[in-house]
């Protein structure tokens, strides 16, 4: 063992004078055994031999260390030590590091906490991950850079995976400077998780190919830890968020997931046995949300952030409610829920805009942007509002990289129109994707320039561009961008009329999608793939291909394409079905095209809109035909040749099949002429297009036009749409899953606040805050009527002004409400914001009580409609709140009736005080407490007997009335001069009892002589009888007679007990002795 230890100290020699003579770095393992502390010692002696020529870096990891990219920040910071934010942003200016990446580093290295200037855009995260070693690597390199240096770290095992993720990097990139890595490792050692050990096996094997391998013993052993290692220590407390949360800003995504588990695991978090406080629940459920979602767990992602929903206070704004809404909405998103994601995404959008927050409005709308680039949801004229809108939030706000976005996607500009400025747009995009070093932004401005050229006819500069976009895609591994480059790059095939290459790219485009399972872009390559087929008289391929993209969208729930209007694709099967000769089918497409022609216009982009219109005109045209109206027809194809001359310059490529059409309807009409003349005009469109296809079909004269051509017998790869249509079937079970899931969990959370509630009020202002959690609103209103009164308890409803709020709520509940039985006092009244509505929905409580209620639930223009699923849940939510209610007002008056007969029961109806069962029963339940504690040092118990001395004179003068009001004003006169933990009570008659739980003989004699002091020397009493009798106070006090009070006390020590009756009997006694005794007095008696 050791001449093999010795063998490899003699390589480290040579390697380090390798080192020290050229310009290369070398990366050595060396492996610690049973030996370590003698080897650590000749590693030491022999890095003391060459300290004086060379800097050494050295750390040893002790326990187990989670910094992201630990030592090598601190290294380069330490190097630095001396230098100022400005030198640093210096520093990373010269050694090139990836723009939108620089102020993280520079903040950390200026000891900062680092946070990024700009969010990443979720499908980008791997990009991001590649420039963040590749910055790291130029940075460290800059900051040692000519300085020969040997870099030890001794247990390597120890380090965080984004640190073995560099050394990984780092080793397999060439490094041009003299540098040694001497990284030892323990010979048996363990890893944190499955990723670890998958991660340690490929860096083995990378350093055994690539570095020199240092290695005294004849195997390592690996084991798989799926906890942290026992054997390295490690503490995390709740200040590690804060590395977790600085883990997540440098995509250290296992690390942030190691910390959040440890915390977890460690604290039993989940079973709710550990109190943390709020803003560390919150961060800790937000990092949870944040990696689920990374990690495309979106379920459980989902939870997360409606975990922090209920969390956070409602009152005022929180900006981490925002952010739960909107990254809910990203997750629903990329779930495929556009509805959902639309839902979320704006609430998030409107709670950033009433609160000024800016930052977090530009986040919302730039997540609704992208949602509408799925769905076409906002109209034309909305979305440009809103593109400029967002560019110029990114300009005030220096968001570069997100401006560099949104310079790229002008999709929806008019080409014609704004051809100047979508230009001017796409330039800038260019120079700012150069200028912060993004090949992924490049990428796409590229594509946005190709398709703009296509767009206008300037098919020499395509090419250079969709290569360029091509390559660049295909290098960053980006497998979605590279679907829709490939998409565009047919199209551009299309409109050439290269219809063989155009078919070959839209196939590329979809087996680019189906990798990335992104069934947006999959539909738009089996549509685009269709037309080609259409325009090659292909008729059954296309309608083939039409319908099985039908059964997809359905399954997806998706009505539009981003580039294909529902309107378009219904018009296109139609046109298959005319040419296959079914004409059923046809008027049965026509009909739903008629009555979905008004929407088209909003749904489709200028170019899209203006192929499906020219393609509904002569559907028009042919359906005339089938009804024999050959006039109807031939103006309609006229009015359609207008259209496609007025629109040359965006729809040119559809002249020769149109004319092939004007043809083949004139000679259906009998028309030769006309036939002639529209032949001419697709003759010299398809040669000044020079398109093959139809320069075959018209021929070289009229009588060569082939009017009934042969469909190719090529046979085309197959694309398995069956497969596709299984997995959007799945994918739209899944989705039907996940809102079966969710309704449960509303349910759930319902049945919870249900058994937390104490009273209506509180259970409906629960209630609504859950529908508001759950279905995002605009507005919530909860509306009761019960006894002729009309009470809102819940109210929500920013936009209304709240000077006016009762009318205009009256208002909308009088215009929306459902029902019969909810009537209100004022008739209906007209508002303007009746038009801000999207949808209401009016859900009608009835009670089989005295009271009806009604909720009021709506949305914005801007935001999704209340869907019919929602609505149901809504309703049958509602009807559990009534029953709830009515549970919560029947137990309600049971435990008032109880309540009442308890007290009847147990209280003297006359004073309120205990009656005498009442009072025996706790002087009873005293004397157990008593035996119970016996030994322990208590006081003891004393009882008081007493009654009013010459009480029946007055009784006998005056009456019971009298007598009555004297009696109640001596239970006042006790109940002041007592404890709470007492007991007063009637015994009968103007004879009353008082219990002194652990008082002294001393106390109880002190009690006795306060009521017969206040009885005494006050003149209450016949304050009392002059109010109740009317006679004079002179003449009652005439009478000589005056109301006094005798007491007999009983006490017992606490350490001996008594029968209750004996001790009431003995106070009785003390009480006899009193009266005895001249009255006006006390006596006691110790047992």
């Amino acid at each position: 063992m050791w001449s093999k230890f010795d063998a490899s100290l003699k390589l480290f020699q040579r390697v380090y004078q390798d080192v020290d003579e050229s310009q290369q770095s070398k990366t050595l393992i060396f492996h610690q055994d049973v030996y370590d502390e003698q080897a650590s010692s000749a590693v030491d002696a022999l890095l003391a031999d060459v300290e004086s020529r060379v800097q050494i870096k050295r750390i040893s990891l002790a326990e187990r260390n989670f910094l992201p990219y630990f030592p090598f920040l601190n290294w380069i910071r330490e190097q630095r030590s001396d230098y100022s934010r400005s030198d640093w942003e210096q520093l990373c200016q010269k050694a090139n590091i990836y723009q939108p990446q620089m102020q993280l580093f520079v903040r950390y290295l200026c000891g900062e906490r680092p946070k990024r200037e700009e969010e990443i855009i979720f499908n980008e995260i791997g990009y991001e991950q590649k420039r963040l070693l590749e910055s790291l690597l130029a940075l460290f390199c800059a900051t040692f850079e000519n300085q020969r240096t040997v870099f030890v770290i001794q247990e390597v095992g120890a380090l965080s995976i984004s640190s073995l993720r560099f050394i990984e990097y780092l080793v397999n990139a060439s490094v041009d400077h003299p540098y040694l890595f001497l990284l030892t490792i323990q010979q048996n050692y363990q890893v944190s998780s499955e990723k670890s050990m998958e991660l340690w096996g490929d860096l083995l094997n990378q350093i055994e190919l690539s570095a020199i391998y240092m290695d005294m013993r004849n195997q390592t052993s690996v084991s798989s830890h799926f906890e942290l290692d026992q054997s390295i220590p490690h503490t995390i407390d709740f200040g590690d968020l804060n590395v977790a949360e600085d883990c997540y800003q440098y995509l250290a995504f296992e690390d942030c997931q190691s910390i959040v588990d440890s915390i977890l695991s460690r604290s039993n978090y989940a079973a709710g046995e550990m109190m943390m406080p709020l803003k560390h629940q919150l961060l800790l459920h937000r990092l949870q949300g944040d990696l689920l979602t990374v990690q495309g767990r979106f379920d459980s992602a989902l939870l997360s952030y409606k975990t922090i929903i209920g969390m956070v206070p409602q009152d005022d704004y929180d900006p981490r409610l925002q952010y739960a809404y909107r990254k809910s909405g990203e997750v629903y998103f990329r779930k495929n829920n556009l509805d959902r994601a639309h839902k979320f995404t704006y609430h998030a959008q409107k709670l950033a805009k009433e609160a000024g927050d800016k930052e977090a409005e530009y986040y919302a709308l730039f997540t609704l942007l992208l949602i509408d680039g799925k769905d076409n949801r906002i109209t034309q004229t909305h979305w440009l509002q809103e593109y400029k809108r967002i560019v110029a939030m990114a300009e005030h706000m220096g968001m570069k990289n997100g401006l560099a976005f949104w310079m790229t996607r002008p999709d929806r500009f008019d080409d014609v129109r704004h051809k100047q400025e979508v230009s001017r747009i796409l330039k800038k995009g260019i120079e700012l994707a150069v200028e912060l070093d993004n090949k992924a932004r490049l990428a796409a401005a590229y594509h946005a320039q190709g398709l703009f050229h296509i767009m206008n006819n300037q098919y020499d500069k395509v090419h250079y561009y969709y290569q360029k976009s091509e390559v660049l895609t295909e290098s960053i591994g980006s497998m979605l961008e590279l679907a829709q480059i490939q998409n565009g790059y047919g199209y551009f095939y299309f409109q050439t009329n290269d219809y063989d290459n155009a078919r070959r790219y839209f196939e590329k485009a979809f087996v680019s999608a189906y990798q990335v399972k992104d069934f947006t872009e999959m539909c738009m390559a089996i549509c685009n793939i269709g037309i080609i087929h259409m325009f090659c008289f292909e008729y059954e391929y296309a309608l083939d291909n039409f319908t099985k993209l039908s059964q997809v969208l359905k399954n997806l729930g998706v009505s539009d394409l981003p580039y294909h209007s529902q309107f378009g694709m219904m018009a296109l099967s139609a046109f298959c079905h005319h040419k296959l000769w079914d004409f059923s089918r046809v008027f049965e497409q026509f009909t739903l095209l008629e009555a979905k022609r008004d929407l088209a216009r909003s749904q489709a982009r200028l170019q899209n809109f203006t192929e499906e219109v020219l393609l509904y005109k002569m559907l028009r045209g042919y359906v005339a035909m089938y009804d024999k109206d050959v006039t109807t027809a031939l103006q309609v194809f006229a009015e359609a040749e207008r259209f496609l001359n007025e629109n040359r310059q965006i729809i040119g490529y559809y002249a020769p099949f149109f004319y092939y059409e004007y043809t083949l309807l004139c000679q259906m009409s009998g028309d030769g002429r006309q036939a002639a003349i529209q032949y001419k005009n697709g003759k010299r469109w398809s040669e000044s297009l020079n398109n093959p296809t139809y320069m075959q079909m018209f021929g070289d004269s009229m009588s060569s036009f082939v009017s009934r051509p042969v469909a190719s017998k090529e046979r085309y790869p197959v694309i398995d749409y069956d497969r596709i249509i299984e997995a959007t079937h799945a994918t739209k079970a899944v989705l039907q899953l996940h809102e079966k899931l969710g309704e449960l969990d509303f349910l759930n959370a319902l049945q919870n606040i249900f058994a937390a509630a104490k009273d209506r009020d509180s259970l409906v202002i629960l209630y609504m805050r859950l529908l508001n959690h759950s279905f995002p609103m605009d507005l919530l209103v909860f509306r009761i009527h019960a006894a002729g009164e009309a009470k809102t308890l819940f109210s929500f409803h920013p936009f209304l002004s709240n000077s006016d709020e009762e009318r205009q709520l009256e208002a909308l509940l009088r215009l929306y409400h459902v029902g019969n039985n909810f009537a209100l006092p004022e008739p209906r009244t007209q508002f303007s914001i009746e038009q801000d509505f999207s949808s209401i929905a009016s859900i009608p409580l009835e009670s089989k009580r005295d009271w009806v209620a009604h909720i009021l639930c709506g949305t914005n223009k801007g935001n999704i409609s209340i869907s019919a699923s929602e609505y149901k849940l809504l309703t049958f939510s509602g009807k559990l709140l009534v029953s709830a209610i009515e549970k919560l007002e029947q137990e309600a008056e049971i435990n008032e009736k109880n309540r009442e007969l308890y007290l009847r029961a147990t209280t003297d109806t006359l004073t309120q005080l205990d009656n005498r069962e009442s009072a025996f029963h706790k002087l009873s339940a005293e004397q157990k407490k008593l035996k119970r504690y016996q030994g322990l040092s208590i006081k003891g118990l004393a009882v008081l007997f007493m009654d009013l001395d010459n009480f029946k004179f007055f009784n006998d003068r005056y009456g019971h009335f009298v007598g009555d009001a004297l009696l109640v004003e001596f239970s006042q006169i006790i109940k002041s001069l007592i404890r709470e933990c007492d007991v007063a009570a009637r015994f009968g008659g103007d004879e009353f009892l008082i219990m002194l739980p652990n008082t002294s003989r001393t106390g109880a004699e002190h009690v006795a002589e306060k009521i017969i002091k206040c009885v005494k020397e006050t003149n209450r009493f016949e304050q009392v009888i002059h109010r109740v009798s009317g006679e004079e106070l002179g003449e009652i006090t005439a009478t000589g007679q005056r109301l006094g009070c005798s007491i007999g006390v009983a006490c017992s020590p606490g350490n001996k007990i008594f029968d209750t009756e004996h001790m009431v009997n003995k106070a009785d006694q003390a009480l006899y002795q009193a009266k005895k005794s001249g009255k006006n007095r006390h006596v006691t008696i110790e047992l």
